[in-house]
């Protein structure tokens, strides 16, 4: 559907929106988040795994297979197979990561939230990009990053521009599966009820 299959004309940006909202009922632009929710659940189930298997303290005699399918049905709501050890596909865990996989969503956390403060009024401001270049670029690996991060920012990292990013407002990212009776997991409720779960639990590590 890229091009016209006689003149080769590529299909105009107004007529792709309207393909899609007619045929999902949302816009072009919330089609990019459609099962973010899932996605991200997914990374945080493989870090909270990488970082259960790393921090030394699981007995020897830890059922790994039993550990990833209850931490998978727990986090990213999929139920697993007792009899097959899909750990066995996470390549991750043995190359080289040693608990870190967790930096591939928090490193979304950073740059969300750098964007909203920063560049968003700008983005190709030239002053911004000076800014970016001596408060991050130039002292690279000299000093922690988290205190780069602070020094370009101004202030402590905040994960709500992350959230709002893949919200898109009221555009929840999981449906709340919850009821009101007792405590619920907190990993089910919408992020919009849970608005500092991801920063808590990268906190952590």
């Amino acid at each position: 559907m890229s091009s016209h299959y006689k003149t080769q004309e590529p299909l105009s940006d107004n007529l792709i929106a309207k393909i899609i909202k007619r045929l999902v009922g949302i816009s072009l632009l919330r089609v990019r988040y459609v099962n973010v929710g899932l996605f991200y659940l997914r990374q945080l189930f493989f870090a909270n795994f990488d970082l259960a298997v790393h921090n030394n303290s699981l007995d020897v005699n830890t059922d790994y297979t039993k550990l990833w399918n209850e931490l998978r049905e727990k986090i990213s709501l999929v139920q697993g197979s007792e009899d097959k050890p899909e750990l066995g596909t996470f390549g991750h865990i043995v190359g080289g990561y040693d608990a870190g996989y967790y930096g591939y969503t928090y490193s979304l956390v950073f740059a969300a939230d750098m964007y909203a403060t920063v560049f968003k009024k700008a983005p190709l401001d030239p002053t911004l990009g000076r800014l970016y270049r001596e408060k991050i670029l130039f002292v690279g690996g000299s000093r922690d990053d988290m205190d780069s991060l602070k020094d370009f920012l101004g202030r402590e990292l905040d994960p709500k521009a992350f959230i709002n990013e893949i919200e898109q407002d009221d555009f929840p990212v999981c449906a709340d599966t919850t009821d009101n009776s007792s405590s619920p997991d907190e990993f089910l409720l919408p992020l919009s009820e849970r608005p500092s779960l991801l920063h808590r639990f990268l906190s952590k590590v």
